[in-house]
């Protein structure tokens, strides 16, 4: 395991702050914050909340408490949504399965698959309201048939984004630039 102090004074200098700047926006101690950077002394509690949230740093990417790195199994996960397009629920299953039977073993393996589920079933719900609602605006009026005609094709463009294109998408840009949340962020 890397040092963890080694890794704050990384992020720190990757966020452009000096020692002061960061003593001014987590409350803490510079000499607290030298000792950590040294490897002194590790963060506990409040003092490693307050300089995660500073320095915009995930616990489990500088706490892997033996965990091994392994984007391959990351990219699986993220393509394991594909399983939805022939089994019912299969892009929530999927990937539950897999977060489910490695979450201790796989660095940031947690946050991506909590993301990922977490959108696929909002994306899910809202595919079964808009069928839902096209199916009711087709029996019910003449006006909502044709409402739901134009919008069929446009729901059936966004299903096949949302379930298909932008796993793919995610799963290629982590050979480029590697494992990042590239789902909007909703765990910290």
């Amino acid at each position: 395991m890397e040092n963890i102090g080694k890794q704050i004074l990384d992020a720190r200098k990757r966020k452009g702050y000096s020692q002061n700047e960061l003593a001014e926006l987590t409350g803490l101690n510079i000499r607290t914050i030298q000792r950590i950077e040294k490897g002194e002394t590790e963060p506990r509690g409040h003092s490693m909340r307050k300089l995660f949230e500073a320095l915009d740093l995930e616990p489990e990417e500088v706490l892997d408490y033996g965990k091994r790195e392994d984007i391959g199994l990351i990219q699986v996960l993220h393509l394991s949504v594909l399983a939805g397009l022939v089994i019912p629920l299969g892009n929530i299953l999927a990937p539950l399965i897999i977060w489910l039977a490695n979450r201790n073993k796989i660095q940031r393996l947690d946050t991506q698959a909590k993301n990922l589920i977490f959108w696929q079933s909002l994306f899910l719900s809202l595919i079964i309201f808009l069928v839902l609602f096209l199916f009711f605006g087709i029996i019910t009026t003449d006006v909502g048939s044709q409402i739901s005609w134009v919008a069929l094709p446009i729901f059936v463009v966004i299903s096949v984004f949302i379930f298909a294109l932008y796993p793919i998408i995610i799963t290629l840009l982590m050979f480029k630039y590697g494992v990042k949340n590239y789902y909007p962020r909703v765990f910290r």
